[in-house]
């Protein structure tokens, strides 16, 4: 049997920033990645000079600390403003939409501005108990039934009173009544309404290159899947029939699956009822390496609002770098979302046939022909589903945790709506932690040189 004083499990951004945060101290660990490459939901993946990220991944972090540690990592960094718009009944509108309803059918721009005004006249009323409600009373009526309801159907799955509001924070922007009515009457683009203003991204590697600087400093063993986890003897047992011991495990696996993987009888029963009870969306990225392709407004990303589109959001890699395709090529990226109360409706093969209709029709992909291969992968871990029961379940859970050995990190260790850098930070503080029990400082936060490129 292996023993390190500290077992990892998963080797996304928490777990690597975990592991780095110990080796820096010297105090050893071992991180176990189940999939046969490291990087988690952060991995990028090079196929036939193609390179596609698992999702449209950049990094908009302000936090300076991981800013260094990524562009360490990535040696190069292109630094772009972004370039956002939407979709909605064939025609196009700029990011946010809220503030960019230039050009949509008049009667439709009148009745969102009109009943914007009325919810703003009430917007004294108590606070929102549901997603459904706070979108009522920040943008009115018809804004949140044609768009944001519409778009929470096809993203997050669920209907929007299904969804609590803790997880919106700086995510949806709330405009006033002068931002609406004059982004009604002028194409004039908004740049300081939405947080994705600026952003980085490596020159090459994909934006897995970011998690270089912590993976060098990691013991990784890659298809590593952990089968059980047994806490009274402290040793877990892998698929392969490995074995390894530690005095403290830190884990990045989804709390649903992390309890069910812990021995009975340790976990109480209330505790494997509230993971149960823990919900979450997948998706089906179809990627696309491309013959010729102009998006548009040469928009990064667009998100797709109309109903009869099974797509929610299209992305293109080839330009946040362009080591991302060949010379002379693009590639897109789209994401169809799924869950169990939303099933994906047809096989992965016909849903990328059916995506690439959709692109045509909204006239992204000139023609079929255009598409030189294409791919679907499915992800079965995308965005933690915030329902009315996640809070109380994710507490429960927690505190059980907390009289044990193991510390849960990262997105889904956690479960919430983290971003790249609160992934980090969520392995740092576990790390911290164990250092902290055992009676060491936490080492100096260090940077290092990167070189940036603007575009």
């Amino acid at each position: 049997m292996d023993f390190s004083t500290v077992t990892i499990i998963g080797a996304g951004v928490a777990g690597l920033a975990a592991g780095e945060r110990l080796s820096t101290h010297g105090l050893s660990s071992v991180c176990l990645e189940s999939r046969p490459h490291w990087g988690g939901h952060c991995a990028s993946d090079e196929v036939g000079g193609y390179v596609f990220d698992e999702g449209p991944h950049v990094s908009f972090t302000r936090d300076a600390h991981v800013q260094s540690v990524f562009e360490r990592g990535a040696e190069r960094v292109r630094v772009l403003t972004a370039r956002l718009t939407n979709y909605f009944g064939g025609r196009w509108a700029h990011h946010p939409a809220q503030c960019h309803l230039h050009g949509l059918p008049a009667d439709l721009v009148a009745d969102c501005v009109t009943d914007l005004a009325v919810a703003q006249q009430r917007s004294a009323a108590s606070p929102a108990a549901d997603y459904a409600t706070w979108c009522m009373q920040r943008y009115g009526r018809t804004f949140a039934e044609r768009f944001v309801f519409e778009y929470t159907r096809k993203y997050w799955t669920v209907e929007p009173a299904m969804l609590d509001t803790e997880w919106i924070g700086d995510r949806m922007y709330v405009p006033s009544l002068r931002d609406v009515v004059r982004g009604s009457l002028t194409a004039t683009v908004r740049t300081d309404c939405h947080y994705l203003q600026r952003f980085r991204y490596p020159w090459c590697g994909g934006f897995q290159s970011f998690l270089a600087g912590l993976r060098r400093a990691v013991d990784v063993r890659v298809s590593a899947h952990v089968r059980e986890i047994d806490l009274e003897n402290r040793h877990l047992l892998c698929a392969d029939g490995s074995l390894f011991g530690f005095d403290h495990l830190i884990s990045s696996m989804p709390l649903p699956e992390l309890i069910a993987t812990i021995s009975a009888p340790v976990v109480p029963m209330a505790v494997r009822e509230a993971a149960a009870s823990l919900e979450v969306t997948s998706v089906l990225l179809v990627d696309l390496a491309l013959a010729a392709c102009v998006p548009p407004q040469r928009a990064q990303i667009f998100y797709v609002y109309d109903r009869d589109i099974s797509v929610s959001r299209v992305s293109f890699p080839h330009l946040l770098s362009p080591r991302n395709a060949p010379r002379g090529f693009a590639s897109a990226q789209a994401e169809v979302y799924y869950s169990r109360h939303r099933p994906l409706d047809a096989s992965p093969d016909n849903c990328i046939e059916r995506v690439i209709g959709e692109l045509q029709r909204m006239k992204v992909i000139p023609a079929r022909r255009d598409v030189l291969w294409a791919r679907a992968r499915r992800v079965p871990y995308a965005n933690v589903l915030f329902t009315a029961q996640r809070v109380a379940a994710v507490q429960t859970i927690r505190r059980w945790l907390a009289t044990t050995c193991v510390l849960s990190v990262g997105r889904y260790g956690e479960w919430a709506y983290f971003w790249s850098d609160d992934a980090a930070r969520s392995g740092w503080a576990a790390a911290d932690q164990i250092l902290a029990a055992r009676g060491c400082a936490a080492p100096a936060l260090a940077s290092g040189p990167t070189r940036e490129v603007t575009s």
